[in-house]
């Protein structure tokens, strides 16, 4: 039971992306750039503006000073279908799931066992909605949030806040280069707040992204480390998933 919550923790708390070569070159930004302008240059770097293939990232889960590690792999279809796959540094599979809008659809491989459902399911039994899966990966969601700190923008930085899918959501902003620095989702796992470090930005098809992600709990205390090592952008396929041969079938309620 304890690995299956681990999972469904990373599913919550999958992001970030890397690559071999960093050919972004930094912008110069104007001090006096609009709200509106800083928006909309944050949101078309979102990584999910396109889909995408992470084959190799590690995922170190800490909890009462023990590690577990996986190595997993994303594939994201635009604008909202993801695969997971998570698996023992042994290369055997732990677990396959996919996410869309409307299906949730898990394959425990290790107790044979078929979860299917609605993302409402998953947001009930988490307090996270699975439409928040982007803002892990270092995205900016909703184009409507407000500034709270205007003198920040010129010192560049900013601080942003919005009510996201039903969380509060504040951003750290670097200006300078349109990204998200640090996402904190109040009030999110187990009722604590979760920050979200995004660090080592690279740099492949016209998109910056963090190569590292630290998650934290509000007490500070590491609960995710993830390192992503090989990813394809742009990258082009259909994406399913086929339960397992005499699998027990489990609804997520």
């Amino acid at each position: 039971m304890r690995r299956i919550n681990f999972i469904f923790f990373l599913l919550i708390l999958l992001n970030g992306c890397s690559v071999v070569k960093n050919d972004f070159k930094t912008a110069t930004v104007s001090s006096e750039i609009s709200e509106s302008e800083l928006i909309s240059d944050i949101r078309s770097r979102n990584l999910t503006n396109s889909s995408f293939y992470i084959e190799k990232a590690e995922f170190s889960f800490i909890e009462e000073g023990k590690s577990e590690k996986l190595i997993g792999s994303i594939k994201f279809e635009a604008p909202e279908k993801f695969l997971v796959s998570l698996k023992t540094r042994a290369g055997i599979e732990v677990v396959r799931a996919l996410l869309t809008k409307d299906t949730l659809l898990i394959n425990d491989r290790v107790n044979r066992v078929h979860y299917y459902g609605y993302p409402g399911a998953f947001e009930r039994k988490y307090g996270v909605s699975i439409y928040l899966l982007p803002l892990f990966l270092g995205d900016f969601l909703d184009e409507k949030a407000e500034v709270i700190k205007d003198s920040t923008i010129k010192e560049g930085r900013a601080q942003l806040q919005k009510n996201v899918y039903g969380k509060q959501v504040l951003y750290e902003i670097d200006v300078q280069n349109k990204k998200v620095k640090v996402s904190t989702v109040l009030k999110g796992y187990s009722g604590q707040d979760i920050k979200i470090f995004f660090s080592k930005f690279l740099a492949q098809a016209g998109l910056l992204f963090p190569e590292r992600i630290e998650i934290s709990d509000q007490e500070k205390n590491v609960i995710l480390d993830i390192s992503i090592q090989k990813i394809l952008l742009p990258w082009k396929g259909a994406l399913n998933l086929i339960p397992g041969s005499d699998y027990k079938r489990v609804q997520l309620l």
